[in-house]
């Protein structure tokens, strides 16, 4: 499959407070067939636990991709120290040691989401493309809107100004690095968006990992581009 990434769109205030920050995607649709993805990835997984073993966590923030993440959080008013993507999070709990710790089964998707975002050190997002309302896009919170991280017992309130994307009805995840429990990948998920967050440091890159989880998903299912 050889096409180009759907840009997310972003409302005015967010052209304007972060005109360098964009989300690329890809909208697919599985074969109704498959069910799980038949891919197996603890190979994958060993590939990466060879390329980040014995590192310290010094070496990986001074990561540039990393280091890239983190120049943007702290442009959002985080602690960069606190708030650390994604792939971060899974190379720094199961890949530094000397054995790779086994690397929690979500689902099938994510899984392969999840490597191809270590792998390419990009921040990848999937949500069920059946279980949005309305349009996706990245919007400025104005304060007050719910959002449930995903795995949190409760939902929390958001503040004003946080970068988010979201539907006509919810907050999906919070830009780059946490996703929510309403719009999450489930057993009944037949089509999908697939998306790369891109930011300075790494606009160039995000394509690439974005194709890899999309060759990974095509590896273990029939896979088409759905139409909007």
């Amino acid at each position: 499959m050889i096409c180009s990434p759907t840009v997310v769109p972003a409302t005015a205030d967010v052209r304007q407070s972060f005109p360098d920050i964009t989300a690329l995607g890809y909208r697919l649709q599985l074969a109704s067939h498959t069910e799980p993805i038949g891919l197996a990835l603890s190979a994958e997984w060993h590939r990466l636990h060879e390329r980040w073993r014995h590192r310290c966590l010094k070496g990986i923030t001074a990561d540039p991709f990393i280091a890239a993440y983190a120049e943007v959080y702290e442009r959002f008013g985080l602690d960069p120290a606190e708030t650390t993507s994604s792939m971060q999070k899974l190379i720094e709990r199961y890949l530094l040691s000397d054995s790779p710790n086994s690397v929690p089964t979500i689902h099938p998707i994510v899984n392969v989401v999840n490597v191809a975002a270590v792998d390419s050190l990009i921040p990848l997002r999937t949500f069920d493309v059946d279980r949005t309302d309305g349009s996706l896009r990245l919007e400025l919170t104005t304060g007050g809107e719910s959002f449930h991280p995903l795995g949190a017992a409760e939902p929390t309130t958001l503040p004003a100004n946080v970068l988010v994307f979201r539907d006509d009805e919810t907050v999906l995840s919070r830009f780059g690095y946490r996703d929510g429990e309403k719009r999450k990948i489930t057993a009944n998920t037949k089509c999908i968006w697939l998306l790369g967050c891109r930011n300075p440091g790494v606009s160039n890159d995000v394509r690439t990992g974005l194709n890899q989880a999309l060759n990974l998903l095509q590896r273990g299912s029939d896979v088409e581009l759905a139409l909007e």
